[in-house]
């Protein structure tokens, strides 16, 4: 509260910046995402602003020029006057993971299976932020909390590219840390995975011939 009353309705942190984004009336145009940081090519004081915006159909996508435009002279009235701000397009990584998952013998495992897609829309139902990492450890934590699950054995993430998916060529192995646990995308980039519904965005479901142990694909 007192940094907010000092900052008399000036956009000082980056929170701040932010914040003033999604302010923006929607007259003026609509930031699904933005992300902050001290542009590395500037002067001290110079900040870059990556944006992106959602479609229709809630898929990301680029930022139209006009509103970038509009964004530019929103943020003109309440940023600090040292602070210059250019703001670019924040780049779409989408990607997709497969996971090998046990099943309980006495459950139904089509049900299982059903429940660990639910759960896992739900998990990737919030777009993430410019620059926020996955932990894939998550995506085990939230297989092995579904009833009916054993084990989650295994899983692989892999960045998606051609057709529908962004152009970002980018493979994970650049992306993870080094045990493997984290899918780190650069400041300026976003991480989208764009279809939830796995069986009918092209997903499949492969059976292994233990009986139990399935292999899934969600893109």
């Amino acid at each position: 509260a007192y940094a907010h009353y000092a900052a008399q309705n000036r956009a000082v942190t980056r929170n701040d910046y932010e914040s003033y984004c999604y302010k923006m009336p929607p007259s003026l145009g609509s930031i699904k995402r933005a992300n902050i940081v001290n542009d590395p090519s500037g002067t001290n004081r110079r900040l870059a602003l990556y944006v992106i915006s959602q479609d229709a159909d809630g898929n990301l996508e680029q930022t139209k020029d006009v509103v970038k435009e509009n964004l530019k002279v929103w943020l003109l009235k309440n940023k600090m006057i040292n602070d210059g701000i250019d703001v670019y397009d924040a780049k779409i990584i989408n990607f997709g993971f497969d996971y090998e998952v046990v099943t309980d013998p006495n459950q139904n495992s089509f049900s299982v299976l059903a429940d660990v897609d639910e759960r896992l829309r739900k998990h990737f139902d919030q777009k993430l932020h410019v620059g926020e990492p996955i932990y894939i450890n998550s995506i085990y934590n939230v297989i092995n909390k579904t009833i009916g699950v054993i084990d989650c054995v295994k899983v692989n993430v892999e960045t998606k590219t051609g057709a529908t998916y962004s152009n970002v060529n980018i493979p994970v192995e650049f992306l993870l840390n080094d045990k493997g646990t984290i899918v780190q995308p650069p400041k300026n980039c976003i991480l989208e995975i764009k279809y939830l519904d796995s069986i009918e965005a092209g997903g499949k479901y492969g059976f292994s011939s233990g009986g139990g142990v399935f292999l899934i694909t969600m893109d």
